[in-house]
């Protein structure tokens, strides 16, 4: 239980940050004058939304899609790890002496 709450938490701060950095994404295609246009920034973006995988079919929404997704995966890992704990808890593998 410990490692797959060790693998959980891991999986949560990969999700965080990649859900920044399609957050940052969007939030940058909103203002197109800046970019001259809408561009792919970060680091996760551009291997998501290449010109490999989807051609020309950059917009807004599909940003907006990428990046509640993401927040949508933060929140279920959050969940988890959340009951993933609750559980040790009740196991009494966790006491207030570990802590």
């Amino acid at each position: 239980m410990k490692k797959l709450q060790a693998v959980l938490l891991c999986a949560l701060v990969l999700a965080v940050l990649a859900a920044a950095d399609l957050g940052y994404n969007f939030f940058a295609s909103l203002v197109p004058e800046i970019n001259d246009g809408i561009s792919v920034r970060g680091v996760l973006a551009p291997l998501l939304f290449s010109d490999h995988l989807l051609g020309d079919f950059w917009s807004r929404e599909r940003f907006l899609n990428a990046f509640v997704a993401a927040a949508y995966a933060v929140g279920a890992l959050a969940a988890a790890n959340v009951v993933c704990a609750a559980g040790r808890i009740m196991c009494g593998k966790i006491t207030a002496e570990e802590e």
